[in-house]
């Protein structure tokens, strides 16, 4: 042995085997090993010793995960390579022991990815709602709002990769840009994942998944036992998407009531919509009434679509679309104009 190098004692020896050792003295120790057979066995017994009597117990996990999982792997790497030179006379039980304390390194090395989470995104976060729909801000500045009976589960701070809450009912989502972390939303069905987006998610418990964009896109995915593979389809601004039987499809716009969620921001879609449901649409959601002056109005359809608007913007809005005029009363709207002579929406 080379005068500059330690002498291998028992205090190394430990050192070694709880993986506190730094490169030169593991290089050391390793040449020592494979010195002299009777090196390993002498190493061996030690340990067995150290074990029982608990001196020997595993090693702090390191928090730099990455260099935590190369020290495990190589020192896999370096049990199997002990095991193929070992003597004849090694017992059986000294390598199966090699083998157990790699496996529980392992083991140790995934409780401690559990804890690093724990710390780095803290307890989980549940906001629900009761008989009253409610809007919050997540930690990195996306807007939730969400619907009756309705909650999503989050942590307290989002990690570096992805953005993750869970959902249980229904949703619609502001989801703040982020490439570096797409935002995604679990469900029982299947999951929703952004980059930055608006869109309504629907995960009520026995149902199918079903996904609205309003605004980017998003990609529908589930995890498939049978194939296992994921499946998934891509869905863009005014397009819909359900999980059915475990399979993400796109699906045609199901017609659903312009105001089915208007609890998620007063958002009002019409699309194509007879004039005579848009005033009721209005006067269910606003402290007004709407008179059309000429029955020939009533032949006019809507195509608008309004988010958090008030009332005059609306009315304005839809007055131009077919060259009317509306004078206000308090809380009443009178409508004037020749209106449509057919059920169509006219280019005005």
């Amino acid at each position: 042995m080379d005068q500059k190098e330690q002498p291998i004692g028992e205090h190394l020896l430990l050192q070694y085997l709880q993986g506190n050792e730094d490169q030169i003295l593991s290089t050391e120790i390793e040449r020592w090993l494979d010195a002299d057979a009777g090196n390993r066995a002498m190493l061996d017994r030690l340990e067995s010793l150290w074990v029982e009597a608990g001196k020997l117990s595993p090693a702090p996990v390191a928090v730099d995960v990455d260099a935590a999982w190369k020290k495990i792997s190589s020192r896999i790497d370096l049990s199997v390579s002990r095991n193929r030179e070992a003597p004849v006379g090694l017992s059986r039980h000294i390598r199966i022991r090699r083998i157990w304390y790699a496996a529980a390194s392992i083991l140790v090395l995934a409780g401690a990815l559990a804890l690093l989470r724990i710390l780095t995104t803290g307890h989980p976060v549940t906001i629900t709602a009761g008989t009253t729909p409610i809007t919050d801000t997540l930690a990195d500045g996306s807007l939730v709002r969400l619907n009756v009976h309705s909650s999503i589960t989050f942590p307290e701070k989002f990690d570096q990769d992805f953005r993750r809450v869970n959902l249980n009912g229904e949703a619609f989502f502001h989801a703040s840009r982020n490439q570096a972390a797409p935002f995604v939303v679990e469900t029982e069905e299947g999951s929703v994942m952004v980059l930055g987006t608006a869109f309504l998610v629907t995960a009520n418990p026995g149902n199918d998944l079903h996904v609205a964009v309003r605004e980017g896109k998003v990609r529908l995915f589930t995890v498939s036992p049978d194939a296992r593979d994921t499946l998934s389809v891509i869905l863009e601004q005014g397009e819909q998407g359900k999980v059915i039987r475990g399979v993400p499809q796109k699906i045609p716009w199901s017609g659903d009531t312009p105001d089915a969620i208007f609890w998620a921001g007063e958002l009002l879609d019409f699309r194509n919509t007879p004039l005579p449901a848009v005033i009721e649409i209005l006067e269910r959601h606003y402290p007004v009434k709407i008179i059309p002056l000429d029955p020939r109005m009533l032949n006019c359809r809507l195509t608008a679509t309004f988010e958090g608007e008030p009332i005059d913007n609306i009315m304005t809005v839809i007055a131009e679309s077919f060259g009317f005029k509306f004078t206000k009363n308090g809380n009443i709207y009178s409508l004037e104009g020749v209106g449509c002579q057919t059920y169509e929406n006219p280019d005005r």
